[in-house]
């Protein structure tokens, strides 16, 4: 991946953080963009910030480097964490091996309206 493709990814994560946040009234695009530069380089996965509910909007992204909201953002880090290795870890449960063959595979006949009667 380039550079700029980065950089653009990582910008528009940005304005995912402060959108999802921050009332739209309140924001203030420099002093909001270093906030989530800092929070971005805390939890750098974007599924996480998906993850995220949040009840209300904020009317400052500072509230966001609390201590009560990194604790609260660490404790739902690290439930992600768990959510997301769980799913990668049961995705990948079978090896090519234990795969059932598709030639072996026997399929029913699709049942029709008559056979319910």
């Amino acid at each position: 991946m380039s550079a700029k493709i980065a950089t653009n990814l990582k910008k528009e994560l940005h304005k995912f953080i402060i959108v999802k946040f921050v009332k739209e009234n309140y924001i203030v695009w420099p002093r909001d963009m270093k906030i989530a530069n800092k929070l971005v380089s805390l939890y750098p996965e974007f599924g996480f910030w998906k993850f995220l509910n949040c009840k209300y909007q904020l009317n400052c992204m500072s509230a966001l480097l609390s201590k009560k909201f990194l604790r609260a953002l660490n404790k739902k880090y690290s439930l992600w964490k768990e959510l997301f290795y769980l799913k990668e870890k049961e995705a990948s449960v079978f090896s090519e091996d234990e795969l059932p063959q598709v030639e072996n595979l026997k399929f029913k006949k699709p049942k029709k309206l008559i056979d319910f009667c």
